[in-house]
């Protein structure tokens, strides 16, 4: 899934930035501006599973990856990470913060189809109110997937 985010972004004609796979949390946010200690939900000594570049080399975007989720708490983590790259824009040259994600399949009780839209609805409620109390916004984009034995959604929050 990150593999294909990556490719799909890098086939975008014209494009005027570069994206690099797992990239160095403390150089990213060196790179960017931020000066000092890194907060401990970073993960400092960790990677950003992807990291939009703009033209000029600095970095504009955090991106993290994850596979089929099943509830806000498998993205927690990950969310509170994005929200403290992208927190003090003014000293940084980040633009936003983008989680990428997927919901896959039923437990049986729904539909695969009415399972993955409802789950997704509670991870994206979820997220928007945390994001919300870390004072920024979450905007999400959803697809709908159609995968072996059932249904999926793919969705992206952007988070600015």
């Amino acid at each position: 899934m990150t593999t294909c985010i990556a490719q799909t972004i890098a086939a975008i004609p014209q494009a005027s930035w570069s994206i690099t796979l797992e990239t160095n949390v403390s150089q990213a946010m060196r790179d960017a501006g931020t000066r000092g200690r890194l907060r401990r939900d970073l993960r400092p000594h960790g990677r950003f599973d992807m990291l939009l570049w703009w033209g000029n080399g600095e970095p504009r975007a955090v991106i993290e990856v994850k596979h089929r989720v099943w509830g806000f708490g498998a993205v927690r983590d990950d969310l509170s990470r994005l929200c403290s790259a992208v927190r003090n824009r003014r000293n940084i040259t980040f633009q936003c913060g983008i989680l990428a994600f997927a919901v896959l399949r039923g437990d049986g009780r729904k539909t695969a189809r009415d399972w993955a839209e409802d789950r997704y609805d509670s991870v994206v409620r979820s997220a928007k109110e945390f994001a919300s109390l870390e004072g920024l916004a979450a905007n999400d984009h959803r697809s709908s997937l159609d995968v072996d034995e059932g249904a999926g959604i793919a969705g992206a929050l952007v988070i600015r």
